[in-house]
């Protein structure tokens, strides 16, 4: 296993299934969980609406997407 830098704080952590260090990864499910709530609740809001809401930046919105978390049913 290698080093990897932390997608948030910048720490180096072990580099495994996880972009983020232990610390982060706990925040990041938190704000995951968050977001999930408020898009099933209001399916046709904007990425503005979920920012402005939530308060989570849109740069971590857009990383959300692309790691496809908002994207799956559950």
């Amino acid at each position: 296993m290698g080093l990897n830098n932390c997608k948030l704080c910048g720490k180096l952590h072990l580099k495994g299934a996880s972009d983020y260090c232990q610390g982060c990864q706990k925040e990041q499910a938190a704000t995951y969980r968050m977001v999930r709530e408020f898009v099933k609740s209001h399916p046709s809001s904007t990425l503005l609406d979920v920012h402005l809401h939530t308060g989570v930046p849109i740069s971590r919105l857009l990383d959300m997407q692309k790691e496809s978390y908002l994207l799956h049913e559950s």
